[in-house]
């Protein structure tokens, strides 16, 4: 690695021993996302990883594609930007380096508040507790009539979507 990524801790595990992070408690992990400010959120297949979630409580300030389509829906994009979320269009090496500067100084200038912030997010909208009543409110929905399950091939290829009647 050259000094382009000099702003970055790189670490990487052997394909079949994840004991450097696996081994340690769930506190132990938190522990260490949270001596971070930032970090950069690669999806495998434009899917909104966990991680995402994981280090915004940990009230780092994560840099995230563009193309996830499912993560403006989840958090708005004026949401994003009150958290200091960074958006990118490309993984060239040039530009995730742009990013994660913008992130280290979004984390800077928000300070503790942008961190308590960002962790506080998570906490009242994207845990179990929410994703639970977010599917009873849509059996509801449906068991009202409001909503109806059809078989399509949407955004995500096919599968049963939930519309509204016309």
């Amino acid at each position: 690695l050259d000094r382009d990524v000099d702003l970055a801790e790189v670490l990487l595990m052997p394909r079949g021993d994840r004991s450097r992070y696996f081994g340690k408690t769930a506190r132990d992990r938190f522990a260490e996302w949270c001596n971070y400010k930032a970090t950069i959120i690669l999806p495998v297949t434009n899917d909104l990883s966990t991680r995402l979630f994981d280090a915004l409580l940990a009230g780092m300030v994560p840099v995230v594609p563009s193309g996830i389509p499912d993560f403006d829906s989840l958090i708005p994009r004026e949401t994003q930007i009150e958290l200091g979320v960074v958006r990118i269009d490309s993984f060239a090496l040039t530009d995730l380096k742009a990013a994660t500067v913008e992130a280290l100084r979004n984390f800077d200038s928000q300070g503790a508040t942008g961190v308590l912030n960002r962790h506080c997010y998570v906490l009242e909208n994207h845990m179990l507790i929410n994703r639970v009543t977010s599917m009873l409110y849509s059996l509801w929905m449906h068991g009202q009539g409001a909503v109806s399950i059809e078989f399509g091939d949407g955004n995500w290829g096919p599968a049963l979507y939930q519309v509204r009647p016309d």
